[in-house]
Protein backbone atom coordinates (compact mmCIF):
# COMPACT_ATOMS: atom_id res chain seq x y z
CA UNK A 1 0.00 0.00 0.00
CA UNK A 2 2.89 2.37 0.41
CA UNK A 3 4.26 2.34 -3.04
CA UNK A 4 0.63 3.26 -3.95
CA UNK A 5 0.50 5.84 -1.20
CA UNK A 6 4.05 7.62 -2.42
CA UNK A 7 2.45 8.16 -6.08
CA UNK A 8 -0.70 9.08 -4.36
CA UNK A 9 1.20 11.87 -2.91
CA UNK A 10 3.75 12.39 -5.80
CA UNK A 11 0.30 13.06 -7.59
CA UNK A 12 -0.81 15.44 -4.71
CA UNK A 13 2.59 17.36 -4.44
CA UNK A 14 2.14 18.16 -8.40
CA UNK A 15 -1.66 20.05 -7.90
CA UNK A 16 -1.31 24.11 -7.98
CA UNK A 17 -2.25 25.75 -4.53
CA UNK A 18 -2.41 28.94 -2.98
CA UNK A 19 1.25 29.89 -2.24
CA UNK A 20 0.02 30.09 1.76
CA UNK A 21 -1.09 26.51 1.79
CA UNK A 22 1.91 24.27 3.24
CA UNK A 23 1.73 20.94 1.13
CA UNK A 24 1.87 17.48 3.91
CA UNK A 25 5.47 15.73 4.06
CA UNK A 26 5.13 12.17 3.20
CA UNK A 27 4.79 11.01 6.93
CA UNK A 28 1.89 13.65 7.17
CA UNK A 29 0.52 11.79 4.39
CA UNK A 30 0.88 8.38 5.53
CA UNK A 31 -0.61 9.10 9.01
CA UNK A 32 -3.77 10.51 7.14
CA UNK A 33 -4.21 7.39 5.55
CA UNK A 34 -3.72 5.16 8.73
CA UNK A 35 -0.33 3.86 7.24
CA UNK A 36 2.11 5.05 9.72
CA UNK A 37 1.62 3.95 13.08
CA UNK A 38 2.87 5.86 16.27
CA UNK A 39 6.13 4.17 17.17
CA UNK A 40 6.63 4.48 13.52
CA UNK A 41 6.18 8.27 13.64
CA UNK A 42 9.34 8.06 15.72
CA UNK A 43 11.56 5.76 14.04
CA UNK A 44 13.10 6.43 10.66
CA UNK A 45 10.57 5.63 7.60
CA UNK A 46 10.73 3.58 5.08
CA UNK A 47 13.93 4.80 2.68
CA UNK A 48 12.09 7.01 0.13
CA UNK A 49 14.49 6.48 -2.56
CA UNK A 50 13.65 3.30 -2.47
CA UNK A 51 9.41 3.88 -2.67
CA UNK A 52 10.53 6.15 -6.10
CA UNK A 53 12.31 2.96 -7.67
CA UNK A 54 9.38 0.49 -6.83
CA UNK A 55 6.93 3.63 -7.41
CA UNK A 56 8.14 3.77 -11.34
CA UNK A 57 8.71 0.51 -11.62
CA UNK A 58 4.45 0.06 -11.13
CA UNK A 59 4.03 3.10 -12.79
CA UNK A 60 6.57 1.99 -15.80
CA UNK A 61 4.33 -1.59 -15.55
CA UNK A 62 0.96 0.34 -16.02
CA UNK A 63 2.52 2.30 -19.28
CA UNK A 64 3.48 -1.67 -20.98
CA UNK A 65 -0.05 -2.36 -19.90
CA UNK A 66 -1.92 0.49 -21.45
CA UNK A 67 0.62 -0.02 -24.78
CA UNK A 68 -0.41 -3.71 -25.10
CA UNK A 69 -4.31 -2.59 -24.90
CA UNK A 70 -4.08 0.10 -27.54
CA UNK A 71 -2.16 -2.55 -29.93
Amino acid sequence: MREQAYLGWLIYLMQPTAERIRKMSFQEWLTNFGLLEEKEKKERIEDVEAMKRKSLAIAEKIVEMDKRHRS
